[in-house]
């Protein structure tokens, strides 16, 4: 943006005030402020195409902007470069751009592209470096080659996400050879086992462990059953507790209950829909939370006296404060009476 402005600086001076005239000559020998100066015209500049045949980028856009089709002066700085070349081919030739591919070949995303997008196909002088990169090679599998790669399989066997990919998208089966790999990431253990295996997947599981919600996930989506071994990791979050004693147990889960007491939000969703009554000992988180409070009143069965009346009496312990709800339940009943 910096030299855009120079430029059009320079162009006011000149038109309007006849000054610094060699701003043609200075224009002409940059191929950045001729390429530019040529696609503000909208027209070709011929003084400038020399220093743009000079820049890979800058043919490009000069024959993608201003020519609006092949321009053989610029296609040897073009072939020069991989990104250059596969642009070209796909934006201004619209079709393979030979002289480019031998640049384009040692670049594994660029290979992966021309051969997807441009030649349709597989681009054989490029596969050595797309099997240098596993997210192209399993790219490549997938979208071009459409089908099973065993050269590639070697070298994704070593990347768990691009290993659980392949196995998904492409094997449409296990992936043996990437187990080692998978096993050693919480994450692609719990998807393979979902999603390919559809079982278990006992190699990973010391990995799910390490994190609560992939475990209660991995309980309720693979096992199906409660999986006594990870709940000590489990129980050290609450929101995880809460959703493994809702989704998985069907019921309390007593050895989180004291974490899950101590956050408001969660002790309430707790109570509601596993305890289904009062529940006091998550009653002094909860009265820090004003709007947690309202809807533990509300939706909790025997809780709409919870903190009503505390502003009523000084600080008392549990079985006094109990005293005074009973006592001046009463009484507000016997008065309606």
């Amino acid at each position: 943006m910096h030299n855009d402005a120079v430029y059009a600086y320079h162009e006011v001076i000149r038109q309007y005030h006849g000054i610094d005239p060699d701003q043609d000559k200075k224009d002409a020998q940059s191929p950045h402020d001729a390429c530019f100066r040529a696609i503000r015209s909208e027209k070709r500049w011929l003084p400038g195409e020399k220093a743009i045949a000079r820049s890979s980028r800058y043919s490009y856009l000069y024959a993608r902007d201003v020519i609006q089709g092949r321009w053989p002066e610029g296609e040897t700085a073009i072939s020069s470069d991989a990104k250059s070349s596969l642009f070209y081919a796909l934006r201004v030739q619209k079709s393979p751009f030979p002289l480019g591919e031998p640049i384009i070949a040692r670049d594994s995303q660029a290979s992966y592209l021309y051969a997807r997008i441009v030649l349709e196909k597989r681009f054989l002088d490029g596969e050595n470096a797309i099997l240098q990169n596993p997210q192209t090679a399993c790219n490549y599998a997938q979208f071009v080659i459409k089908g099973r790669w065993q050269e590639c399989e070697p070298l994704l066997s070593r990347s768990p996400r691009e290993a659980l990919c392949y196995a998904r998208e492409v094997l449409k089966a296990p992936f043996v050879q990437a187990e080692p790999a998978l096993a050693n990431d919480g994450l692609c253990s719990l998807l393979y086992a979902e999603l390919v295996l559809q079982n278990r997947f006992r190699l990973g599981e010391n990995a799910i462990i390490q994190y609560p919600w992939l475990s209660v996930r991995y309980a309720k989506n693979v096992l199906k059953a409660p999986w006594g071994v990870a709940e000590p990791s489990i129980a050290t979050d609450p929101h995880s507790s809460y959703l493994y004693a809702r989704d998985v147990l069907r019921g309390r889960f007593l050895s989180a209950e004291p974490l899950i007491a101590s956050h408001s939000t969660v002790a309430f969703l707790y109570a509601r829909d596993l305890v289904k009554k009062r529940w006091k000992i998550a009653e002094p988180a909860i009265l820090e939370n004003p709007e947690i409070l309202q809807r533990y009143q509300t939706e909790v069965p025997g809780a709409e006296h919870c903190g009503k009346y505390l502003h009523l009496i000084p600080a008392v312990d549990e079985q006094d404060l109990e005293w005074f709800l009973e006592r001046y339940t009463q009484d507000i009943q016997f008065q309606e009476y």
